[in-house]
């Protein structure tokens, strides 16, 4: 758990460097993380989905 939050803290601070260094008006970058935004919730949802078929996989195994 504590190297999740690290790389939380790190992909946070990334993201913020290259918003400040690409200088680009905040419309701009407000599309851009809306669009990001978008694909992560795809992304979420298909681990989603990937987990609950692993669960039920792994049941069938414990069942037999």
């Amino acid at each position: 758990m504590d190297e999740i939050l690290v790389q939380e803290q790190e992909v946070r601070k990334k993201i913020a460097e290259l918003i400040n260094e690409a200088n680009l008006p905040a419309t701009m970058v407000e599309a851009i993380l809306k669009d990001v935004l978008q694909e992560i919730v795809i992304i979420k949802q298909q681990q989603y989905a990937n987990a609950l078929k692993n669960i039920e996989e792994k049941k069938k195994k414990e069942d037999k």
